[in-house]
């Protein structure tokens, strides 16, 4: 059974920001974040997180005109600039149309094998493929704490230098 939890601070800071920079059109919007314990796995993948803009019913009780939940299982596992990439990305979804509120859909849907056999295609790949040519990969680093006897310090020319011992 899923269960549903209140997001933490670093959420709603990530949020905030992210509206005041590239979605202005949020300002006026009521944003509800929640954190769900596991995200469900479509077609093999797991679901990260996901937008919904709020039903007449439910905004009864809650004011508000979307709700977002994260995938806590996944938010305790990534990087800070994966985290606020991740909410970038169901902020996206939330758009003011002509008719009020909506969900936007995503720019592009396609199969990594098609674009490596005929490469961008078609139209709405054009876009990608010169964004990708222009971005540089995140680097997603790890830190760790290193065992003293692990190291050994050798004085060279008044220089500090490490030098790892390994038994492997």
């Amino acid at each position: 059974m899923t269960e549903w939890t209140e997001v933490d601070n670093e959420v709603l800071e990530i949020a905030q920001d992210m509206i005041a920079a590239y979605h202005p059109d949020l300002l006026e919007a009521n944003i509800g974040f929640l954190f769900r314990d596991e995200g469900p796995e479509s077609n093999g993948r797991k679901t990260w997180g996901k937008a919904l803009k709020a039903a007449d019913p439910l905004r009864k009780f809650l004011d508000y005109d979307f709700v977002i939940w994260l995938a806590r299982d996944v938010w305790t596992q990534i990087s800070p600039a994966q985290k606020r990439a991740m909410v970038d990305h169901e902020l996206t979804h939330c758009i003011f149309g002509p008719l009020g509120w909506k969900i936007r859909p995503h720019d592009v849907e396609e199969f990594s094998e098609i674009i490596e056999r005929h490469g961008f295609y078609k139209s709405e790949l054009f876009r990608i493929e010169q964004l990708a040519l222009n971005l540089k990969p995140i680097r997603v680093g790890a830190v760790g704490a290193i065992k003293p006897e692990q190291l050994k310090v050798e004085d060279v020319l008044d220089k500090d230098i490490l030098v790892i011992e390994s038994d492997q």
